[in-house]
C-alpha cells in the first residue's frame, strides 16, 4: 500500500500534470480529480489504493498528452487539400433553430434585430472568450461559439481539435452599436488575452487557439488594425518586445459549435479559463497621451 504522505505528494503532481496536459476544452475527468483533491487534502476517507490507481493513470495520460501536444502536435495550418472534407449539412448536435441565449435571451440564429451588428473573435478556448462578452454590462444582444477561419464545412469539435480543419474556436457577438461600440469590443479582446503567443493561450495549444479578428466591414478592419497598433505600443512601453501575431481577416462562414459548448460558463461549468492576459490596458495609452 502507498504511504499517505507519498499518496498526497503524487496526487498533487498528478493534478498539476492533468491541468497541464488536458489542454483542449474537453470535459475533465471530474470524479478522478475529486479523488485526487481529497487525497491532497489528506482526507482519511480516501482509499490509498484507489488514489494510487488514479494517480498512475492521470500521470501516464497527462504526461503523454503533454509530450504529444507540445512536441508532436501540429503547430501550423494544413494545406487546404489536406484538410478534412466535412459535410454538407450542419452537425446533429448544434443548437436547434429556435435556440435562445441562456443569459441574454436573444436568438442564437438570424435574423437578428435591425439595430444590431456582428463581430467575431478568436482568442483561445471559446468557453472563455464567450464568457467575457456575454457578461458585458450593456449592448450585447446575443453570443454564440463556433468554428471559423478554416476550410472544413460543418466540422465537429473533435475534428477542429485535430487541427485538420484549419478552423479557430471563435465567439460571434451580436451587439447594439448604439449601446456598445465595436472599438469597446476590440479593447476587451486585446486586454483579455496574450496576442503575442502564436497558436496558444495558456495551456491551450494548436491552431484552433490562435488569436484572430474576423471583420465584417472595412470600418471594422481599420479599427482592428488601429487598436492592434495601439496595444502593441502599450506592450512595448511595458518592455514587452514580442510582436502581436493576431490575424485580421475577412469573416467567413460561422459554423455553430455543439450545444453543450454554448454559454458553457452559464451552465454551471465555471472554473476553467485558459486565457493568459498580459495585464496591459488601453488606459495606459490614454494616460501617456494626457
Amino acid at each position: 500500500p502507498m504511504a499517505p504522505h507519498r499518496c498526497r505528494l503524487l496526487a498533487a503532481i498528478a493534478l498539476a500534470a492533468a491541468d497541464t496536459a488536458f489542454v483542449a476544452p474537453a470535459p475533465r475527468p471530474l470524479a478522478s480529480r475529486r479523488v485526487l483533491r481529497r487525497a491532497v487534502s489528506g482526507d482519511p476517507g480516501v482509499d490509498a489504493a484507489a488514489a494510487a490507481n488514479v494517480v498512475s493513470n492521470l500521470l501516464a495520460a497527462g504526461l503523454l498528452g503533454y509530450v504529444a501536444l507540445n512536441f508532436l502536435g501540429k503547430r501550423s495550418l494544413y494545406k487546404p487539400s489536406e484538410c478534412l472534407k466535412g459535410r454538407q449539412d450542419p452537425i446533429a448536435k448544434v443548437p436547434p433553430p429556435n435556440a435562445s441565449h441562456i443569459l441574454l435571451r436573444g436568438n442564437l440564429y438570424p435574423p437578428f434585430p435591425d439595430d444590431t451588428e456582428m463581430a467575431m473573435f478568436a482568442f483561445g478556448c471559446f468557453w472563455c472568450s464567450e464568457n467575457i462578452y456575454m457578461r458585458m454590462p450593456r449592448g450585447i444582444y446575443s453570443t454564440a461559439v463556433g468554428y471559423s477561419g478554416g476550410v472544413t464545412p460543418n466540422p465537429t469539435y473533435e475534428e477542429v481539435c485535430s487541427g485538420k480543419t484549419n478552423h479557430a474556436e471563435v465567439v460571434r457577438v451580436i451587439f447594439r452599436p448604439s449601446e456598445v461600440t465595436y472599438e469597446e469590443l476590440l479593447r476587451k479582446f486585446w486586454e483579455a488575452h496574450d496576442p503575442t503567443t502564436e497558436n496558444q493561450q495558456g495551456n491551450d495549444f494548436g491552431t484552433p487557439y490562435r488569436s484572430a479578428i474576423y471583420f465584417y466591414s472595412e470600418e471594422q478592419k481599420k479599427l482592428a488594425e488601429r487598436t492592434r497598433d495601439e496595444f502593441q505600443s502599450v506592450l512595448r512601453a511595458r518592455g514587452w518586445q514580442d510582436p502581436i501575431v493576431t490575424q485580421i481577416e475577412p469573416a467567413g462562414e460561422f459554423y455553430y459549435a455543439e450545444g453543450y459548448h454554448q454559454q458553457y460558463d452559464a451552465r454551471g461549468n465555471a472554473g476553467y479559463c485558459g486565457l493568459r492576459p498580459t495585464g496591459a490596458s488601453f488606459l495606459e495609452l490614454e494616460s501617456t497621451a494626457s
